[in-house]
């Protein structure tokens, strides 16, 4: 009989330890998708500056009075 009970209260700790591992592997994963989605909002915004750079280096070579320092 309390072999049995020892059985069980190994079976149930196991059980636990699984359960908070999931947990655990769950939080990770769920915060590397966090981090995926943090890296592509940075390189979304530094494609956006890019592009608006380059069509201000070209509006200024089409039209050198356009902005800048010229005067």
């Amino acid at each position: 009989m309390c072999d049995s009970g020892k059985k069980r209260q190994r079976q149930r700790l196991l059980l636990v330890l699984l359960l908070v591992l999931l947990l655990v592997l769950l939080v990770l994963l769920v915060l590397l998708v966090l981090l995926v989605l943090l890296v592509l909002l940075v390189l979304l915004v530094l494609l956006v500056l890019l592009v608006l750079l380059v069509l201000e280096d070209r509006e200024r070579r089409i039209n050198p009075d356009a902005g800048g320092l010229a005067g």
